[in-house]
């Protein structure tokens, strides 16, 4: 097959004859040819489940495995020390777009983008990102019908490293790739019944690190929380190594959510040196910076914390930063904070964030 806009729900493509491997309306589960045709494509150790899932997405979204258009992707996991494989389904963003379209045919709506804007670690706004660095943010925004659906994203949320510098075109290409992974959030959020769940390989790690690693602290009652910390003395800092964007409409929270400003620690040495604007005890961690508590009122906004809700955002930060028994969104150290951050910025939305807090689940999963 050749063409790149397969609509599997209606059948064939108008004017194209069926072949052996196209997937037929309501096809349950993949035939002998098509298991064949997919082990050829690498897709080999794939379970029946595994292959049952990703039938459904490819009569969710309407993608042509054969095609290339959606992928059945093994990966490698670290479960309790030893490494076992992953199957994680994956669509490029080109299949996004390809979706996006069907979608809007379907609802009779119109899509536009506004145009993207990328942020260096200041919080100055570029329209084009001519500097040889990465940059530090970006922003862009599908309108649906003219309303907007944005995405902003922090460069150091989503690059793959290994060894701790950019892999692939995450070095050579960074602006590229932020780009596309706003791009993907932002149609997620327009088209979240087409969408929803499905991730294009930028926005994924190469290697998975298993929750199950992950520390569980107790839930936090209402009472042990303080809802807001002191006033900080320090200015902002960076987020996990690169300022967010600059204040705006579509990524700030106007009701915020997460009220504290850093705490001030007793003055040990020259504000600022060495402890992201904030003054530490000798040998003590660095405290969360302002620049990452307005990231987090980000995704509050994002996940549909209202204001009254302080609380329960916190305690979901206790877990997701390993920080048991936190007292206050301020009281987290700047590692912890990203760490929170990090998987924050994979949580497609608060149900999904309410399942991977719980402690009656055997782990946080589904933290692709």
């Amino acid at each position: 097959m050749t063409s790149t806009d397969v609509a599997v729900r209606n059948g064939h493509p108008a004017g194209q004859p069926p072949t052996a491997l196209a997937i037929k309306p309501g096809q349950e589960m993949f035939d002998d040819k098509q298991r064949a045709a997919l082990a050829a494509l690498g897709i080999r150790n794939a379970s029946n489940a595994d292959l049952a899932v990703f039938m459904h997405y490819c009569q969710k979204t309407g993608l042509d495995p054969f095609s290339k258009q959606i992928y059945l992707l093994n990966r490698r996991e670290n479960v309790g020390g030893q490494w076992v494989d992953k199957q994680t389904i994956q669509v490029g963003i080109e299949g996004f777009r390809v979706i996006r379209d069907r979608a809007a045919r379907r609802d009779g709506v119109t899509v536009e983008y506004e145009d993207t804007v990328w942020y260096d670690a200041d919080g100055n706004a570029y329209e084009i990102w001519l500097r040889s660095d990465a940059p530090a943010g970006c922003r862009m925004a599908v309108l649906k019908d003219g309303k907007r659906f944005p995405g902003v994203l922090t460069f150091a949320e989503y690059v793959q490293l290994k060894d701790g510098r950019p892999i692939g075109k995450w070095g050579n290409a960074p602006a590229h790739q932020i780009e596309k992974c706003a791009e993907a959030f932002a149609l997620r959020r327009a088209f979240p019944h087409d969408l929803g769940g499905i991730y294009i390989p930028e926005e994924t790690d190469d290697t998975l690190v298993s929750p199950a690693d992950m520390p569980r602290p107790s839930r936090i009652t209402a009472a042990e929380v303080v809802s807001r910390g002191e006033p900080a003395e320090g200015g902002a800092g960076e987020v996990n190594g690169a300022s967010p964007p600059a204040a705006a409409d579509d990524g700030a929270v106007t009701g915020q959510v997460v009220h504290q400003q850093p705490r001030a620690r007793k003055r040990s040495q020259p504000a600022g040196e060495n402890s992201g604007g904030q003054d530490t005890q000798p040998g003590e961690p660095a405290l969360i910076v302002s620049s990452q508590i307005g990231v987090l009122n980000s995704h509050a906004k994002r996940l549909g914390f209202e204001e009254h809700e302080a609380e329960e955002f916190t305690n979901c930060i206790a877990i997701l930063a390993g920080a048991p028994g936190l007292k206050a969104i301020t009281d987290l150290t700047n590692a912890q904070a990203g760490q929170a951050l990090q998987r924050l910025s994979k949580c497609p939305d608060r149900p999904t964030l309410v399942t991977w807090t719980t402690p009656e689940q055997p782990t946080l999963s589904g933290q692709e």
